[in-house]
């Protein structure tokens, strides 16, 4: 895992509480950081693991991820698709929703760019 709790909570959120709760955190992480080595073939040294831009993107990735798990099973109040009550009736489209597999995938990718490009981990040269 690229980052801990304790990193989640004081260095990335600068809080004491998170969205993600400490149970569910490990699990998290690890995924994130299972997405970060495939995103960046595997070459996330020690070194770099230790520094802020790779533990902040596993933390933002993790609460994606957590968002996105906690969605389909309807715990996190994602935009509802369609709605009926008393003769009214409407829909969302949630297409481009980050609740939704692609949507999903696109925001994990986001947040990849945003955090490794300028260390050229997502390049792909070895």
């Amino acid at each position: 895992m690229y980052a801990d709790y304790s990193y989640y909570l004081a260095g990335y959120l600068h809080k004491d509480s998170g969205l993600i709760p400490e149970a569910d955190f490990p699990a998290c992480s690890q995924k994130a950081s299972a997405r970060m080595d495939y995103l960046t073939w595997g070459r996330i040294t020690d070194v770099q693991a230790a520094g802020v831009e790779i533990q902040s993107c596993c933390c933002e990735m993790a609460e994606t991820i957590y968002r996105y798990e906690q969605s389909k099973n309807n715990e996190s109040g994602a935009p509802v698709a369609s709605w009926s009550n008393d003769g009214e009736s409407g829909s969302y489209d949630i297409s481009s929703s980050d609740y939704t597999e692609e949507g999903h995938n696109r925001r994990v990718g986001q947040i990849a760019r945003k955090y490794l490009l300028r260390l050229g981990l997502l390049n792909r040269r070895c």
